[in-house]
């Protein structure tokens, strides 16, 4: 009961309009392993306006799915917008994949 209580919760800071509540509440999700209503809540991190937010996104789920997220990061690598996250997103890639993931430019 305790761990149902505390996962509706930390899904709904995840949900949070304000973005500092979000990004410490995904560092706040990185402390356990994810169940699967506090994975579903924090995926749309992965795609919110703030960069910070992003890269927050992309180390929670690096570290918590493993090469299951390996796609993602390919592809954040290589498109997100804010520089810093691509190379967050890289830095979780085999050394082969992230050297051809290309130049990292701003």
């Amino acid at each position: 009961q305790v761990a149902e209580d505390l996962s509706t919760m930390l899904a709904k800071l995840l949900a949070d309009k304000d973005w500092r509540v979000r990004v410490h509440a995904l560092v706040g999700a990185g402390w356990s392993t994810l169940d699967a209503k506090t994975t579903a809540a924090a995926a749309p991190a992965i795609k919110d306006e703030r960069p910070i937010v992003r890269l927050l996104a992309v180390r929670l789920f690096a570290e918590q799915q493993g090469d299951k997220f390996s796609k993602v990061l390919d592809h954040l690598s290589k498109t997100d917008p804010a520089k810093y996250v691509r190379i967050m997103a890289s830095s979780y890639l085999p050394e082969s994949t992230s050297a051809s993931a290309g130049e990292l430019s701003p």
